[in-house]
């Protein structure tokens, strides 16, 4: 055991690993990339994070910074759940639900909860928390780091959205609960001689010293960078957690948070639909949205082709020659029978644009199947592949304005033949978040040389269609060093100073959201996309 986790093992109530085997199972998470850590800690309590921060910051002050990752389930997509340092893991001892309070519906958690089990407990009493995310065993506290922006969005926006407060321990083992302000309560704030005082007035003055940078920031198609454009409203009212949400663990550490739920709606009806036809794709989704869809899943057409044997039991077969154009999956759900008529007149407008569908109707376990069938078609795409390539998340996520979806996905495979590999896609249609699979092998040479050029050339096509370079599960590690396609210098230059506000030190996760030559990680040739087959991601 080194000496720091001799040190802390002394000082802490969780456990304190620094075993080979330890630290190589937490070098990697769901992305391509990797980096061993020095040690892991598993904190017992709040007061244990406080204390490793401390840690943390007292070596910082003296010359030497010893990174912090926070992580999860370590399902993260782009790297933000490794590091070089400590790896802070929460499931483990941060894993309660403190209280529901059913009238306010609100529920205060710890963020090592998983989403799974918490919707579970919420539905007993008649509430949800409207987010998904890509995996089941996905954390709280992973999908407000991310924001994540998945499949329900379309509805109820993203994280931030259902996030009323949030408790994190900032780099120097101080607390901070976020929480919306008033004018007369942000200039308490501001008068406070703390580190919490001193980060309100910091932040304050920032936006007011950055007004026009950050109004062409609220501009941006994205989900990258900092979300100070949503810090302090025009009535001057403030608030840091849609701050914090977003920041992959790199401004603190969550500890706790109140999240505010929905009313739980069982009934649901789902629609297939089979494309027959792209010439009339813009006019199919403005039908659509027109019945307000909890959720709206593309597949295109190359796509369902490319996994066509596990789909032939779901694909008309009154025709072997047909080829779909791709594959919609539809969710409405609303009070009793309503449902159930809203999905039979968009049912009936999507048929008189000429394309093919089936619909529940009613029947509970219908919809169910046709769900499944959609679940099935993501666990192809994210974990089959073929000639020893396998699925690789390196450019799975952007975030495109909705009109141009389908025209994006057609100029990708143009992209991909280019680099000699080919492009898996499923689309969140509601949103515009567009999820993409590489097939390469990474234990061969050749194929991880493309990477690094594949990427760049990906993202600067999804600028080229007004996207922005991250839609579900933020920037990470793995595209922090696109940022500057998307972002101007004086853009970047003010997502440093955030940064340098709540971690003048560079401790919380060095190298995410902001690209560093330090902390830099390195691609996994071991890679497998079958890391997380007891919980098949969604995409």
């Amino acid at each position: 055991m080194s000496k720091i986790a001799s040190y802390l093992a002394t000082h802490l109530r969780g456990e304190v690993l620094s075993s080979k085997n330890i630290r190589n199972a937490l070098a990697t998470d769901g992305s391509v990339l990797k980096i061993t850590p020095i040690l892991a800690v598993y904190p017992y309590d709040t007061s244990d994070v406080r204390k490793i921060a401390h840690f943390a910051w007292q070596l910082a002050q003296k010359g030497h910074v010893f990174p912090l990752t926070t992580r999860g389930s370590g399902a993260s997509r782009v790297g933000a759940a490794i590091g070089s340092g400590a790896i802070i893991s929460l499931p483990t001892h941060f894993d309660t639900i403190f209280e529901v309070d059913t009238k306010q519906k609100l529920a205060r958690v710890q963020p090592g909860v998983t989403v799974a089990s918490l919707q579970q407990t919420m539905r007993t009493h008649g509430l949800e928390w409207p987010v998904d995310v890509s995996n089941p065993a996905s954390t709280i506290g992973g999908a407000i780091a991310n924001n994540s922006y998945g499949e329900k969005a379309v509805k109820f926006g993203d994280t931030s959205e259902w996030v009323d407060q949030i408790e994190i321990v900032l780099s120097n083992g101080d607390t901070l609960q976020t929480g919306r302000l008033s004018k007369r309560q942000l200039s308490k704030k501001k008068g406070l001689s703390s580190s919490e005082g001193e980060i309100y007035r910091k932040l304050d003055a920032l936006i007011e010293d950055n007004e026009a940078i950050i109004a062409g920031l609220a501009e941006k198609n994205t989900t990258a960078g900092y979300a100070i454009a949503k810090v302090k409203d025009r009535r001057g009212n403030f608030d840091l957690t849609p701050l914090i949400a977003g920041s992959q663990g790199t401004l603190g550490i969550v500890t706790e948070a109140i999240l505010k739920l929905g009313v739980y709606h069982p009934q649901k009806e789902v629609i297939a639909v089979t494309l027959s036809t792209l010439d009339n794709i813009d006019q199919l989704i403005s039908s659509i949205q027109k019945y307000s869809p909890d959720k709206v899943e593309y597949v295109d057409g190359p796509s369902v082709e490319q996994i066509a044997a596990d789909l032939k039991d779901i694909l008309p077969d009154d025709d072997p020659d047909f080829k779909p154009k791709g594959l919609i999956f539809i969710e409405l759900s609303d009070i009793g029978r309503k449902a159930k008529g809203k999905a039979s007149k968009l049912a009936k407008a999507i048929e008189k644009l000429g394309h093919q569908t089936a619909i529940s109707d009613g029947d509970t376990d219908s919809a169910g199947e046709i769900w499944q069938t959609y679940s099935r078609i993501q666990s192809a795409i994210s974990q089959e592949g073929d000639d020893h390539k396998s699925p690789v998340s390196i450019v799975e996520d952007a975030l495109l304005p909705i009109s141009e979806v389908v025209h994006f996905i057609e100029a990708a495979h143009e992209l991909a033949k280019k680099h000699r590999t080919k492009l898996l896609f499923s689309a969140h249609l509601g949103t515009g978040v567009v999820n993409a699979h590489a097939l390469l092998d990474m234990q061969n040479l050749t194929d991880r040389n493309k990477v690094t050029k594949l990427i760049e050339d990906y993202y600067e096509l999804v600028i080229k269609h007004d996207g922005g370079i991250a839609g579900e599960y933020a920037e990470g590690r793995l595209r922090a060093s696109q940022n500057s396609l998307q972002f101007t210098e004086n853009e970047l230059e003010l997502f440093a100073k955030v940064k340098s506000v709540f971690d003048i030190h560079g401790i919380f996760n060095p190298g995410v959201k902001l690209a560093s030559e330090k902390d830099i990680a390195k691609l996994n040739e071991d890679f497998e996309p079958g890391k997380f087959a007891d919980n098949l991601p969604r995409l």
